[in-house]
């Protein structure tokens, strides 16, 4: 059997994928898919979230190592078929592609048919492909600004509103001192 996907994001409005897969594909197998089609960064963590009707999470799909103590069901990414989990025309997933801004793409379920595949096909691919943060950078300050291990000192300093931290706040008893020898 084969499973055919439409993919769109939550961050990038112009962009869709549709896709087919064998549906006995592991989950593996389609993160490396979206991962070569959408240029993401290979080394980075993704995971699965199977969705209701109303793309709430219900189950995830993932490392072992990085299961979420309240995402539901939970299944190994390394084992778990794509037609163990979606078996009807339009069931509904997330794939968490970028852990620093917690970005998604929806996948949806479109049709089943019968037939065999060698590999996965890319049945379209429109507008601006989404993007991941790079894992050199983090978001900073409070305009969104994106600071690096490279940003100066004082521009870091211009970045963080002095009015978030006031010392006079803290006291002498929330911490304690180690004296290292």
């Amino acid at each position: 059997m084969i499973h055919h996907y439409h993919v769109t994001s939550e961050r990038e409005e112009t962009f869709s994928l549709d896709f087919e897969i064998q549906a006995d594909a592991i989950f593996a197998q389609l993160m490396d898919l979206l991962i070569d089609t959408l240029d993401f960064d290979p080394a980075s963590i993704g995971m699965f979230y199977i969705c209701d009707d109303r793309w709430q999470n219900v189950g995830q799909v993932a490392h072992s190592d990085f299961f979420e103590s309240d995402a539901g069901n939970q299944y190994e990414i390394e084992e778990t078929r794509l037609e163990d989990l979606l078996d009807e025309t339009g069931a509904r997933m997330r794939y968490l592609y970028d852990l620093f801004e917690d970005r998604y793409l929806r996948l949806q379920l479109v049709k089943i048919h019968s037939g065999s595949l060698s590999s996965p096909q890319i049945i379209s691919l429109e507008g601006k492909k989404p993007r991941q943060t790079n894992p050199d950078e983090f978001v900073g300050g409070l305009d969104g600004d994106i600071l690096s291990i490279d940003t100066p000192l004082g521009m870091m300093d211009e970045a963080f509103d002095e009015e978030l931290f006031n010392a006079d706040e803290l006291s002498s008893d929330s911490f304690s001192i180690v004296d290292e020898e």
